[in-house]
């Protein structure tokens, strides 16, 4: 079955283009691109197309989250309380969406509402995301990706996106922003291609510019990763597109089926229906309401039996929320208390894993830390053996300085930066490392 669906795709802060993609079963037979870059006569120009909306990653932010369980429902209920620590803004004024990838691993997209707001009347359009997604979605449906450890690379003017993946699962995401100094990015690049736990077999590069400079940080990733440059003349015949147009291709595929795809569209226009669906409706509108109306008693005793439940397992709940990381236990009350206990010979001095010590840790940290540098801490956490350290500083420069004096602490190991984020005139960053 030919099907034709098509895209729009944003180029840096402002420029946009289109185009159609026709395709046969899952083999793309025609390209056409729209001459214009104006985004309204793109719109105009796809008539009655299905067709997606890719936004820059400078106007959208990528996050990586775990859980200890799995499953978008489940998952949807926390997700949001975790991502009030990553954007300087409020979560009202964000759009967002997740895909899991991998048990537990999960990729959040966000934009903030304005991006978004002005596409969301459009009934064509079936979805919106960003680049970075399109791009690898677009590599995933051609083949390109032949490995299950790799790195993906994701280069548009002065931002960068790195995604890792570890047997298919995700493993980490990193966003910045290198401005004309490659330096941030030839570092960041290498420690993701040189990460012995991920042992990546390739690493796949796409660059929207060329750039003498940023061609050669490629080229400098060294032998024992394999490095990929796709380009889509490859894939698509009789057609040599720029690379840049790897984004508009993955966009109109994610077109064909938005079924459990990131999608930051949210709950979009559908159009009112038809006569004949009112009265299908209005049928089964009454069906409902007698069939409510007949099971309300076994409704009201199934929601109390449930309640009950809810409030036998409440514990254990509590649990997982303070120690997410931590194994499952039976008497809560009993290891509640002994990790106090534990906590105060701690604080004390003077017993075994005093180390371990919170207090003891970050005492540690703030003598090391050059008092020149102006950071705020907004969290410091210990899980067992991990440590997790967040907040905000002025730079990034400074950003590693604060890492490398996380490193300098007695018994703290392979720290990493998880997520930095340099928008808002601050940097704000989260690191893990192990005890």
């Amino acid at each position: 079955m030919t099907r034709k669906m098509g895209s729009l795709f944003q180029q840096g802060d402002n420029g946009w283009r289109g185009l159609v993609l026709e395709t046969q079963g899952k083999k793309v037979v025609k390209c056409d691109v729209i001459p214009s870059e104006n985004f309204d006569d793109l719109n105009n120009s796809m008539r009655d197309y299905p067709r997606a909306i890719s936004l820059s990653p400078h106007s959208g932010y990528l996050v990586h989250l775990r859980f200890p369980f799995s499953g978008k429902k489940k998952i949807s209920t926390v997700v949001r309380g975790e991502l009030e620590e990553y954007f300087p803004f409020p979560l009202d004024d964000i759009r967002f969406d997740f895909q899991e990838m991998g048990r537990g691993n999960i990729l959040v997209a966000a934009v903030q509402k304005p991006y978004v707001d002005k596409l969301r009347a459009e009934r064509q359009t079936r979805l919106v995301t960003i680049n970075t997604i399109a791009i690898l979605y677009a590599l995933q449906w051609f083949n390109v990706i032949s490995d299950t450890n790799f790195v993906f690379a994701h280069i548009d003017a002065d931002r960068a996106v790195i995604i890792a993946f570890r047997e298919d699962r995700l493993w980490s995401v990193r966003q910045l922003v290198y401005s004309s100094q490659t330096d941030i990015l030839r570092e960041a690049l290498h420690e993701s291609t040189s990460d012995k736990e991920l042992a990546p077999k390739a690493c796949y590069v796409v660059c929207n510019q060329e750039n003498p400079l940023i061609a050669a940080v490629i080229s400098g990733l060294g032998p024992d990763v394999r490095i990929e440059t796709p380009f889509l003349k490859d894939h698509l015949q009789g057609l040599d597109l720029p690379v840049s147009f790897w984004a508009g291709v993955g966009a109109a595929l994610l077109a064909l089926n938005t079924k459990d795809e990131i999608n930051l569209l949210g709950n979009r226009y559908q159009g009112f229906p038809r006569i004949d669906r009112l009265v299908f409706y209005g049928a089964g509108s009454i069906a409902a309401v007698s069939l409510v109306l007949a099971g309300m008693s076994y409704l009201n005793l199934h929601l109390k039996n449930r309640t009950y439940k809810y409030l036998g397992v409440e514990q254990n709940n509590l649990y997982r929320l303070v120690f997410p990381k931590s194994p499952p236990v039976k008497n809560v009350s009993g290891v509640f208390e002994e990790k106090i206990k534990a906590m105060n010979r701690d604080v004390s001095g003077g017993k075994p894993g005093a180390a371990k010590s919170p207090l003891r840790l970050l005492t540690d940290l703030s003598s090391r830390i050059d008092t020149q540098v102006d950071v705020k801490l907004s969290e410091f956490r210990i899980d067992g053996n991990d440590l997790t350290v967040a907040g905000t500083t002025t730079s990034f420069a400074s950003a590693e300085k604060i890492k490398k004096a996380i490193e300098q602490v007695s018994g703290v190991k392979s720290v990493e930066i998880q997520n930095i984020d340099l928008s808002g005139g601050q940097v704000k960053f989260r690191m893990e490392g192990k005890l």
